[in-house]
């Protein structure tokens, strides 16, 4: 999972580029990022962090899945 914080709201999205199915981190919670953008490390896919949207790459037009989070008390939860 990908947690991705802008303010006190906070987004969520399933580590698992749509490309292939690989891992976005090159090692354990380790990401590569570009003016703001995830980089997918092993085929180098862009991702806008707002939205998941795919901007370049093998899987351009395609997203991130998003999973259903929510902050309360200051703590992220992940919603059934």
């Amino acid at each position: 999972m990908i947690l991705v914080r802008s303010g006190a709201s906070v987004s969520a999205f399933l580590n698992v580029c749509p490309h292939a199915g690989r891992r976005l981190d090159w090692a354990p919670g380790r990401f590569l990022f570009d003016a703001g953008d995830l980089i997918c490390a092993a085929h180098g896919a862009r991702f806008r962090l707002a939205d998941g949207h795919c901007l370049s790459g093998p899987c351009r037009g395609a997203a991130l899945a998003r999973l259903p989070v929510e902050v309360r008390d200051g703590e992220v939860w992940l919603e059934p």
